[in-house]
C-alpha cells in the first residue's frame, strides 16, 4: 500500500503503534509493529505485521476467514507466524526502491 507520502504512511504506523497489545519491531524496514487484533465479537484472533519503507506500507497476517472455519487451526496458511511474518515482509519491503526526499530543482546552467 502506498498512502501517497511519508507523512501518511507514519501517520498509519503511530496509530498501529498505539493499538492495545502492538509490538515495535526492529531490523523490518524504516519501522514495523506487530499488531494484534483479539477477535471482537466471538471473531478469531488475528495478527498482522506491517512494515514501512518511505511511503510504502508492507503488511502480512493471519487470513481471518481460514480462521473463521470449522477446524481452523489445522487450516493450512491460516495463521502465520511472526517469524513468518517478518521474513515475509522483508523480502518485499527490501526490494521497494528507496525513494529520495523531494528536493528543489537545480538552478539551469543557462544564461
Amino acid at each position: 500500500m502506498a498512502p501517497g507520502d511519508e507523512a501518511q504512511a507514519k501517520d498509519i504506523l503511530k496509530t498501529l503503534k498505539g493499538r492495545p497489545g502492538s509490538i515495535p519491531v526492529s531490523g523490518v524496514g524504516d519501522e514495523a509493529v506487530h499488531v494484534v487484533n483479539p477477535g471482537e465479537g466471538g471473531g478469531p484472533k488475528i495478527e498482522v505485521l506491517v512494515a514501512r519503507k518511505g511511503s510504502v506500507l508492507v503488511g502480512v497476517g493471519d487470513e481471518e476467514h481460514l480462521l473463521k472455519a470449522a477446524g481452523a487451526d489445522k487450516q493450512q496458511g491460516a495463521r502465520v507466524t511472526k517469524e513468518d511474518a517478518i521474513a515475509k515482509v522483508k523480502a518485499v519491503i527490501d526490494a521497494v526502491p528507496a525513494v529520495a526526499p523531494s528536493a528543489a530543482p537545480a538552478p539551469s546552467a543557462k544564461k
